[in-house]
C-alpha cells in the first residue's frame, strides 16, 4: 500500500449529503409522528357527516340503479310482446288482404281480356267486321298511316296481358290450397306472390290503358271520334287500376310490416340479453360502494385501530 505519515488526509467527508440524510430522517419522523396523532384523534363533525352522506348517496344510487333496471327491463319484455303481437296481426291481415285481392282479380283478368279479345266493338259498330277480336277492331278502324304507332302499344298491352293471366292462374291455383290457419312460412310466401301478380296485373291495366288512349288520340287527330265501347272500356280499366294499386299498396305495407315487426323482436330480445349480463354487473358494483362507504363511516365513528397505532408507533421508533 501506499505509505502515509502524520497529518496526511486518508478521506473526507461529504458534509452536504449527510446534512440532506439528516433533514430527510427529521421530516420522515414528523410526518409518523403527524400520522400516529392523525390515528389518535378522533374525527370530527364534518368528516363524519360527509361520510354518512357518502353512504346515502351510494344507498339512493342503488335504490335507483334497481328501479330503474326493473323498468327498463319491463319496458324491453313489453316492447317485444308488442312486436309479438304486431306481427300475429300482420299475418292474419295478410291472409284477409290476399283474399280480398283474389276477390278483385279474376274480374280483372276478365275485363283486360275482354278490351283485347272480346268482340263488343264490331257487334256496337256498323262500320266494323262483325265478331271479330277488339285488336283486329280497333286496328282496322286506324287510318293505314296510323297503324304502324298504334302496333306497339297493341303489342305491350298483349305481351304485359299475358304475363298477368299466367302469374295470376298460377297464384290462384295456391291460393285456393291455403288457409288463414296456414302456418306462417305459407302464408308470407303466398303474401310475396300476390304482391309480385298484383303488379303485373296493374301493368296490364296501365298498358291496355295506354292502349286505348293512343287509338283515340289517333282518331282524334283524324278528326273522327272514339267509339262509345271504347270510352267504356276506358272507365273500366281506370276503375280497375285504382282497385288493383290499392290492393297493391295494402299489400306491401303488411309486407313491410311483417318485417319490421320481426326486425322489433330481434332489438327487444338484443336488449334483453344485455340487460341479462350487465344488470347484476351494474347491482353488484353499486353494493359494493354502499358497502365500502358503511365500513368507512364506521372506521371514522370508532376508536383508533390497535393494529393502526402500533404500526404508527413502530415506524417512529424506527426512524
Amino acid at each position: 500500500g501506499q505509505a502515509v505519515k502524520a497529518g496526511d488526509i486518508l478521506f473526507e467527508l461529504n458534509l452536504r449529503e449527510a446534512a440532506k440524510s439528516v433533514r430527510d430522517a427529521e421530516v420522515s419522523l414528523e410526518n409518523a409522528k403527524l400520522s400516529l396523532e392523525k390515528i389518535k384523534q378522533p374525527a370530527d363533525a364534518d368528516t363524519i357527516a360527509g361520510a354518512e352522506n357518502s353512504l346515502a348517496s351510494a344507498k339512493t344510487n342503488l335504490d335507483k340503479l334497481t328501479l330503474s333496471q326493473a323498468a327498463d327491463y319491463q319496458t324491453a319484455k313489453d316492447a317485444r310482446q308488442k312486436a309479438e303481437d304486431d306481427l300475429a296481426a300482420a299475418y292474419e291481415n295478410s291472409f284477409n288482404e290476399i283474399s280480398n285481392t283474389f276477390l278483385d282479380l279474376p274480374n280483372t283478368l276478365t275485363t283486360l281480356n275482354d278490351v283485347l279479345y272480346g268482340t263488343s266493338i264490331s257487334a256496337t259498330e256498323s262500320s266494323i267486321q262483325f265478331s271479330q277480336w277488339n285488336t283486329i277492331s280497333l286496328m282496322s278502324s286506324t287510318e293505314t298511316e296510323k297503324k304502324a304507332a298504334l302496333l306497339p302499344f297493341q303489342t305491350s298491352a298483349e305481351s304485359d296481358y299475358a304475363k298477368a293471366k299466367l302469374a295470376h292462374d298460377s297464384t290462384i291455383a295456391k291460393y285456393k290450397t291455403i288457409s288463414r290457419f296456414s302456418d306462417r312460412t305459407t302464408i308470407e310466401e303466398m303474401l310475396d306472390e300476390t304482391i309480385d301478380t298484383a303488379r303485373l296485373v296493374a301493368q296490364a291495366l296501365t298498358s291496355e290503358s295506354n292502349y286505348l288512349d293512343s287509338w283515340v288520340r289517333f282518331r282524334a287527330e283524324d278528326g273522327r271520334t272514339a267509339f262509345t265501347q271504347v270510352k267504356t272500356y276506358q272507365s273500366s280499366l281506370a276503375t280497375a287500376i285504382g282497385k288493383i294499386n290499392a290492393h297493391l299498396s295494402s299489400l306491401l305495407n303488411l309486407s313491410r310490416s311483417i318485417s319490421d315487426s320481426r326486425k322489433a323482436i330481434q332489438t327487444a330480445d338484443r336488449d334483453l340479453a344485455t340487460m341479462d349480463k350487465n344488470q347484476p354487473l351494474d347491482r353488484t358494483a353499486a353494493a359494493a360502494a354502499v358497502r365500502e362507504r358503511g365500513l368507512a363511516l364506521a372506521k371514522l365513528k370508532a376508536d383508533a385501530d390497535p393494529l393502526d397505532l402500533k404500526s404508527e408507533e413502530l415506524a417512529i421508533r424506527q426512524r
